[in-house]
């Protein structure tokens, strides 16, 4: 349980503080989403990222012996990380897909989506935050 503690204090602010950003700078994060979608090799290098991320996340929080790990906040941290893997998985081997599908996002209705977006990161990452650092009990 310590370990998913120690990736909930450091998961849950970095999902808070990028929901902050979508949510409050939703026309901005659609202008850098669209760069983003023009150059390969930030696909490519986010994808190493993400799949690292995910991999490291997955990794120590599914080898602890408490069985909680697989139910509850330590179990939503496990699904993000798998999260992380499939996406890093989908941007090394399939970036066309990538781009395709994040043109399509950032459309006419980027903005609205951007900040539900915004809204659940920032849930998600406040919940987490709670738990991780123990003001929930």
């Amino acid at each position: 349980m310590e370990t998913s503690r120690i990736l909930a204090q450091i998961i849950g602010p970095t999902l808070f503080i990028m929901g902050v950003g979508l949510a409050l700078n939703a026309e901005k994060m659609r202008e850098i989403g669209e760069r983003f979608l023009e150059n390969p090799v930030l696909i490519y290098v986010s994808g190493f990222i993400a799949l690292t991320y995910g991999l490291v996340i997955v990794t120590l929080n599914s080898g602890q012996p408490d069985s909680a790990v697989n139910s509850g906040w330590p179990g939503m941290l496990t699904a993000i990380g798998w999260l992380f893997i499939l996406g890093g998985i989908i941007r090394l081997l399939a970036p066309g897909v990538v781009t395709a599908l994040g043109r399509k996002m950032l459309g006419a209705r980027a903005k609205p989506a951007l900040m539900t977006a915004g809204a659940i990161l920032m849930a998600v990452g406040g919940w987490l935050a709670i738990m991780g650092y123990g003001f929930a009990g």
